[in-house]
């Protein structure tokens, strides 16, 4: 996990750059149809490498607390929870920004980061490589760390084998 500055305790004050979470994502993004994914975010600018995003934001609340939740969503067609913690679950289903619209993908160009702001677990999603306006914004769910497996919606699951 890593740790945001706090603006009265950093010597860089104001220029303190390591705040990114505090401040928020300034991107220009869009949530869009991705046809048989349903719908995803795109970037309408050009983002740099290790830039934020987005947080994903929802309800936090406990593994028991979002078991039961998950019984309530089983026959919905979409719902959006993120493990953040080892018994922590952000449940952006009904409460939530446009994060939980990020689409999973096995050559992802973002991935979900941890950190530690002023005292609270946030999540941020951080582009891990140069990412081109109108490009869709994807992580990699990692379903495998949860029993399951996801078939990937890139563009590899349309190549002949």
């Amino acid at each position: 996990m890593r740790l945001e500055c706090a603006i009265e305790s950093c010597p860089c004050g104001n220029r303190c750059c390591n705040r990114q979470l505090q401040l928020g994502a300034t991107l220009e993004i869009a949530v869009v149809d991705c046809g048989r994914k349903g719908v995803g975010v795109i970037t309408l600018e050009d983002i740099t490498e290790g830039c934020l995003v987005g947080e994903y934001v929802g309800e936090v609340m406990g593994r028991e607390d979002a078991q039961l939740r998950s019984q309530l969503y089983r026959n919905g067609r979409h719902f959006y929870m993120m493990q953040n913690s080892a018994d922590g679950v952000i449940d952006a289903t009904q409460i939530g920004g446009r994060m939980r619209f990020v689409n999973h993908s096995c050559d992802p160009n973002c991935q979900v980061e941890k950190w530690c702001v002023r005292g609270q677990e946030r999540c941020g999603v951080f582009a891990i490589r140069d990412v081109a306006a109108g490009d869709e914004i994807t992580i990699n769910y990692n379903f495998h760390s949860f029993g399951g497996e996801v078939r990937c919606s890139t563009y590899r699951d349309l190549l002949p084998v």
